[in-house]
């Protein structure tokens, strides 16, 4: 109960400090914006904690992802809630991650991350080839292409649906 407390004594403190000024609310929707899979009342918890917060996860959920939680890290209370799981209390930035694991902003591939971005994208298909250059182009010709027609297709139909609402 102390914690509960605790916690909602802090977003009653975060809401009025963001409030207080037009900085600080644009602070806090730049915080928004990198968090935007946030509900309203987490932002604000972890905006309280954490400002510089971009990528959050459970500590189970970095050590999935083969970045364990340095050790004396101190995660961000959080509410319960659909994209943490119903059970975390408590989350850690990617800067309190350690590891070579896949990083979630990791768009470039390079040869240190390879393997790694081959297995978790297509493990079947890597498995079978064994190169990342042999796995990304057979993913490419079954997955890639199927998704562009498919996304054509819907394109294709959203014109002939605009084109006949205007007439209307």
């Amino acid at each position: 109960m102390k914690h509960i407390t605790k916690v909602r004594e802090l977003y009653e403190e975060t809401i009025h400090w963001i409030s207080e000024s037009e900085d600080s609310w644009k602070n806090f929707l730049s915080c928004m914006g990198r968090l935007y899979q946030l509900d309203f009342l987490n932002t604000c918890m972890v905006y309280a904690q954490r400002p510089d917060a971009s990528v959050l996860a459970g500590y189970d959920a970095w050590l999935e992802m083969d970045l364990p939680v340095a050790r004396g890290s101190k995660g961000i209370a959080v509410f319960p809630s659909k994209i943490f799981g119903e059970g975390v209390t408590h989350v850690y930035d990617i800067q309190d991650v350690k590891g070579q694991g896949i990083r979630p902003w990791n768009w470039q591939v390079n040869g240190t991350n390879r393997r790694l971005l081959a297995r978790e994208l297509f493990p079947e298909i890597y498995e079978q080839e064994k190169k990342f250059k042999n796995s990304l182009d057979a993913f490419t010709r079954t997955n890639v292409w199927f998704m562009i027609e498919e996304e054509d297709e819907i394109l294709k139909y959203l014109n002939v649906f605009l084109t006949s609402s205007w007439q209307e």
